[in-house]
């Protein structure tokens, strides 16, 4: 069943026949009965979740998600599996592409080989036209010689990638994380992770006239996972450092501001705190309303089972930053001794990277204010507690969100959920919240959901002699 993010069908396509109403009563009522124990889960009428990847015998993973400025365009690009190395393969690309249209087709915007392999994907919307940035790895699967960063536009009312992708840059050193934002102008603007001489460098790239530009960010110290959103001029980049002072491990979250054309600026370190103890987890980055925010987890316990969820808050488009690291959902200052949102009993390897910590993802509305979704895994080892958080927040003051109550936003019975996105769209002029995410069941696949209120139930009839 798929999710309808537009307009209800008009009133001449709605079966309002007294005739029809006595047959499809029974039918009815169960699905409001159904959607009532939606809306006592989540705190909405009915909530629809879509299987977006539908491959069932392909693990299909790493998901991105991204809406269009309006809010009336979603996307989802994701990783298949190729058969030839977990988490690597083919991308593909689903859209809802605006009013009275549902999910298209699957768009094949890379197409892996024992050769040639995708390894992850990004994705950001500007009107009907889906911005992907995606890392290759090639030679061969599990032994690259290569590592290639590309890009391609695709076009969501067609549903075609049209022309050859382009080739952002290459080389024989590691590239495995990269992020996109597009300005008003429908410009690309990729983030990239680098490693030179096993140590990791974040890149930003920026198509200029004819070419790619790529400005380095942060090459001290060993730096990953960047994230990237545009807003007011600039590209805003957030990253995980990590440092080794005496050979203790430390890391910490840092942001710099870019310029198209005069580059990046120095960085600032957000996370704070003795953070050889409590150790930021990859960042996630937006911007909007004239603020910035970023959201990280934190292993609050050597063995990380405890994490709190964070996040740094700038109202000035990155000049300044608060100086308090605030729990996302809550009032609390972390560090101060508030209670930890969530707890975690994931033991899952780092091959499963997708399913370990909480992973926040962030997204602002047009008034600058977030959205956060995250998973946990409650379980304890039974396999019988995972979910899909979301917590969000519509007003506030200039040091606070009036969060609502971190709310499930999907469960899992005895399936493992992982990697969820998180963005804000626009269903009949109300403001929603969409997710994408991983459910694995006899394998990995895609989902979208969104707590948009959906109240009136339509069901399609066949008319038989």
């Amino acid at each position: 069943m798929q999710a309808i993010r537009s307009s209800p069908p008009s009133a001449a396509r709605r079966l309002t026949s007294a005739f029809f109403a006595v047959a499809l009563a029974s039918a009815v009522m169960g699905l409001l009965a159904a959607a009532a124990a939606s809306a006592a889960d989540g705190g909405v009428f009915m909530r629809v979740i879509t299987n977006v990847s539908r491959q069932a015998t392909v693990p299909s993973v790493r998901p991105d998600l991204a809406e269009s400025p309006d809010g009336s365009t979603v996307a989802v690009v994701w990783i298949d599996d190729s058969g030839s190395g977990y988490e690597r393969g083919h991308v593909l690309l689903r859209a809802a592409p605006g009013a009275e249209v549902g999910w298209g087709d699957r768009i094949t915007v890379w197409t892996g080989s024992s050769q040639g392999c995708a390894y992850r994907a990004s994705v950001a919307v500007t009107g009907t036209l889906a911005h992907i940035a995606y890392v290759v790895f090639s030679g061969t699967c599990e032994s690259p010689t290569t590592y290639e960063l590309r890009y391609r536009a695709c076009s969501l009312s067609s549903m075609t990638c049209a022309g050859p992708d382009q080739l952002i840059t290459s080389g024989s050193d590691g590239i495995y994380w990269t992020d996109v934002a597009a300005d008003p102008s429908g410009r690309p603007h990729v983030v990239f992770s680098e490693y030179v001489g096993g140590k990791g460098d974040i890149r930003y790239a920026v198509y200029s006239d004819t070419t790619w530009v790529v400005t380095d960010v942060a090459t001290v110290e060993d730096n990953h996972k960047p994230s990237v959103a545009w807003s007011g001029g600039y590209a805003h980049v957030a990253w995980l450092q990590e440092t080794r002072p005496s050979d203790v491990q430390h890391f910490e979250v840092n942001y710099a501001r870019c310029d198209p054309e005069s580059g990046c600026g120095s960085s600032a370190g957000l996370s704070g705190g003795p953070e050889d103890v409590y150790q930021p987890g990859a960042p996630a980055l937006a911007a909007g309303g004239g603020r910035v925010f970023v959201t990280w987890d934190v292993c609050v316990a050597g063995d990380c089972l405890d994490y709190s969820l964070v996040y740094a808050r700038s109202n000035d488009l990155g000049d300044s930053w608060l100086s308090d690291i605030v729990e996302v959902g809550s009032p609390y200052t972390y560090y101060a001794g508030s209670p930890n949102l969530q707890d975690y009993a994931s033991t899952a390897s780092l091959d499963e990277e997708h399913t370990r910590r909480l992973q926040p993802s962030i997204s602002l509305n047009g008034a600058g204010w977030p959205a956060v979704a995250w998973h946990v895994d409650r379980s304890g080892g039974s396999g019988t507690d995972y979910a899909i958080y979301y917590s969000y927040g519509t007003t506030g003051t200039v040091s606070s969100v009036a969060w609502i109550s971190p709310t499930v936003l999907s469960r899992g019975q005895a399936t493992t959920l992982g990697s969820a996105q998180v963005g804000i769209g626009d269903v009949d002029g109300q403001e929603c919240r969409d997710a994408a995410y991983m459910d694995e069941q006899t394998s990995w696949e895609v989902y979208y959901t969104s707590d948009a209120e959906y109240t009136q139930v339509f069901m399609p009839l066949v008319l038989r002699e």
